[in-house]
């Protein structure tokens, strides 16, 4: 049992998993949120849409440069080139 117990042990705490957290909020050019608009990784299917107010914050598992397109119906489309650290 208590090989077991180590070998769990291992298995769960050797490969720590990286996230990294982007927030942020989505205004227009009047300085007013934006509810509701989508914000995802390019070239993805992964993505989050912003509160009523304009927020939002996306998981990101992955490490280096990244694209979040940020769109909503009635505004162009815009794309951040974020770079993703462990810091």
């Amino acid at each position: 049992m208590f090989r077991i117990a180590i070998i769990l042990f291992i298995f769960f705490f050797s490969n720590p998993s990286f996230s990294a957290v982007v927030r942020g909020s989505i205004t227009d050019v009047n300085h007013k949120p934006i509810p509701f608009a989508s914000v995802y990784l390019k070239n993805t299917t992964y993505g989050v849409a912003s509160d009523f107010k304009g927020r939002y914050y996306i998981n990101i598992k992955k490490e280096g440069v990244c694209m979040l397109v940020f769109s909503c119906v009635g505004y162009q489309t815009v794309e951040k080139k974020i770079s993703v650290t462990k810091n």
